[in-house]
Order: structure tokens, then sequence, then C-alpha cells
């Protein structure tokens, strides 16, 4: 048994390693484009970057056998005692941070923060139809109802953070 939870604590460590090391390669790669040019044109040209932080997210989640972080938090409480556990759980919290920051600045550079001609949508809740949205691919301001079409199925990604 005492096997089983080494190797438990060794996987977790190995995941941790990995998320956190690709999270800063992201957050330095998101960064450096971001100094390059204007944020306005990072925002547009540069959304695959972000997203390899969700990526690198489910990656770890599913090499540890959990479908969710707070099944994820739960292993690493479990061997939270062990100070190497430890010292990589609060690097993936310093990172989270650091992720956090960074969106905030782009959120502020872009006047996309309290911007009062955005009501506030909350999972699970009503998303009116007048909604005013940008296209990522075309740049071009829709109405959220442009994008329903009788007879179509239509999956819609609404975006606000990527952390």
């Amino acid at each position: 048994m005492a096997e089983v939870e080494e190797l438990q604590k060794l996987q977790l460590l190995q995941a941790l390693t990995h998320l956190v090391s690709r999270g800063r390669e992201l957050l330095q790669s998101v960064n450096e484009e971001s100094r390059r040019g204007l944020l306005k044109d990072f925002a547009l040209n540069n959304l695959n970057i972000l997203f390899g932080f969700t990526d690198a997210g489910a990656n770890f989640l599913t090499s540890l056998s959990v479908k969710k972080r707070s099944d994820a938090e739960k292993l690493w409480e479990h061997f939270f005692q062990d100070e190497d556990v430890r010292d990589h759980v609060e690097e993936l919290l310093q990172l989270e941070v650091d992720w956090d920051e960074f969106l905030q600045h782009l959120d502020s550079s872009l006047n996309l923060c309290d911007t009062p001609s955005v009501p506030m949508v909350r999972l699970g809740g009503y998303v009116p139809g007048d909604l005013q949205l940008k296209d990522a691919r075309t740049n071009e301001h829709l109405k959220l109802s442009s994008y329903f079409r009788r007879g179509t199925k239509t999956l819609l990604v609404l975006l606000r953070h990527f952390a």
C-alpha cells in the first residue's frame, strides 16, 4: 500500500512540475508578444496562446486521472505534509496569480473592465439576445441573436477570462 501512495505522490509531483513549467512558458510567451505590439492586436491574434494554459490544465487533470480541479486539490491535500508537494502547489498557486495579473492588465489596457454597456452574465443565467459581441474571427460586432438560425445547431463559446 505504501508503494501505491509513493507512486501517486510521484505522479502528482510530475504533473504539477509539467503544468507549472508549461504555464510559465506560455505566460512568458504572452508577455513577450504583448510587449512587441499593440495589446489590441495581441488580443485578436494570440488567443491560441492563451488557450494553451487551458489545454495544459486539462492534461494535468488527465494525468492524475481526475475530472475536476477539486479532485486534484483533494489529491494534493492528501500529500500536503510532504515538503515537495507543498512547494509545487505553492508554485502553481503563484502561477495562477501571475496569470490573473496579466489578464487584468490586458483587460484594463483594452478597457474591458467595468464597462457599463456590458451586462453581467452569470453561469447558468440568462443571456439576452441583444447582447453585443465581437466575433474573434472577423472582428465584427454582432448581436448574440445573429448566431441563431432556424434548423441549425450552433456551438457558441463566450469568452471573458481564460484562466
